[in-house]
């Protein structure tokens, strides 16, 4: 693009995961991988939702994923139970569903 010149081009383009999870891409958070696809990196939910806000960004993660289980050993994880689909169990627990 020359000097001047305007784009009509959303710099911060939208984007919805498969489980329903909307969002603006930023600056540097998506990259391309392999194939050329749009790998989204989430910005984690809002602050509070785990009671260690450095746990946040995993449950993030795993919605956006849309994974169906978080497997942890984490206590303050383990204590959320629940998000937005999410179950969040131990290990020993998530065996006993595959065992079903």
């Amino acid at each position: 693009m020359r000097g001047g010149e305007k784009t009509n081009a959303d710099p911060h383009p939208s984007y919805q995961t498969e489980s329903g999870v909307q969002g603006k891409m930023q600056s540097g958070q998506g990259h391309k991988g392999a194939g050329g696809a749009e790998k989204l990196e989430d910005r984690g939910p809002a602050p509070g939702v785990c009671r260690d806000p450095d746990d946040d960004y995993l449950l993030g993660c795993a919605v956006a994923g849309a994974a169906d289980y978080l497997v942890t050993g984490d206590e303050d994880l383990l204590a959320v139970g629940r998000y937005q689909g999410l179950a969040i169990v131990t290990a020993r627990e998530f065996l006993a569903i595959l065992s079903r």
